[in-house]
């Protein structure tokens, strides 16, 4: 777990967040998914209030979007440093931000979300403890998780190194039944390296958008702010919710 955490650390302090290296993936990729959490919790969220978790909560973007859903928002991270990010990021919203800490699950959630943090978790035993402490601390009365994680879509596509581990759909959908927990529902989700991605290729090699990747590194905050906005408006109100066989998926539990 330390080696974990240094590793996140490392990455916030190199980057400004724990997401991909490349910034215009990055802005584009952060984009979509906010969009379309955004939109699944605007269909399923009919009764606003009550209690949240953003469980690998990152530098609070998701934090963000919860707060307008929820009374209270918890948000948590394995690195300090990105965590420090997101408290200055959410200074006017209704989300407190805390430690990795078991105490986290003494509550009880209307909802826990979890953006690409269970594909690093690479003991299945461990993350299978991981999910019965997400059921146990669920609202018995419609207490929801939402998952966005990379799936193998058969055994030969599963790939695992020091830091991730990519389990084949059955893989997970046992482990998911083995927490106490079932699958509601299932969205395919894009991928930006995709070769179908054509909207984000076009972005990608436009030619101001590299100079201004460029400028960027070299650490002008302006400009990476600059960068943003320039992809923000790009992307708009798309969503990623795609209508075939995906890698990334978005997944919705309950208690069994």
């Amino acid at each position: 777990m330390e080696s974990n955490k240094a590793y996140w650390n490392e990455r916030a302090r190199k980057n400004g967040h724990t997401g991909w290296n490349d910034l215009v993936i990055y802005y584009y990729d952060q984009k979509v998914r906010l969009n379309t959490i955004d939109y699944i919790l605007k269909k399923t969220m009919l009764n606003r209030g009550g209690l949240s978790l953003d469980y690998g909560c990152g530098s609070g973007d998701f934090s963000e979007v919860l707060s307008k859903y929820f009374s209270e928002v918890i948000a948590t991270d394995i690195s300090e440093i990105v965590l420090s990010s997101a408290k200055k990021n959410n200074k006017n919203s209704n989300a407190t931000f805390v430690a990795f800490d078991d105490k986290i699950f003494d509550n009880d959630y209307d909802l826990i979300l979890s953006i690409t943090v269970l594909q690093h978790i690479l003991n299945d035993k461990d993350l299978e403890k991981l999910l019965e402490k997400f059921a146990k601390s669920l609202k018995e009365k419609n207490g929801k998780i939402i998952l966005l994680e990379s799936i193998a879509i058969d055994e030969m596509d599963t790939m695992e190194n020091d830091y991730l581990k990519i389990r084949s759909k059955k893989k997970l959908l046992e482990i998911i039944k083995n927490s106490g927990l079932t699958v509601e529902s299932c969205y395919d989700f894009y991928n930006p390296l995709s070769k179908d991605s054509l909207k984000f290729k076009k972005l990608y090699n436009n030619i101001f958008i590299r100079i201004l990747k460029i400028l960027s590194r070299l650490d002008v905050y302006f400009m990476k702010n600059f960068l943003k906005r320039v992809i923000d408006i790009y992307v708009g109100q798309d969503i990623g919710i795609i209508y075939s066989e995906s890698t990334t998926k978005i997944l919705i539990l309950k208690n069994l």
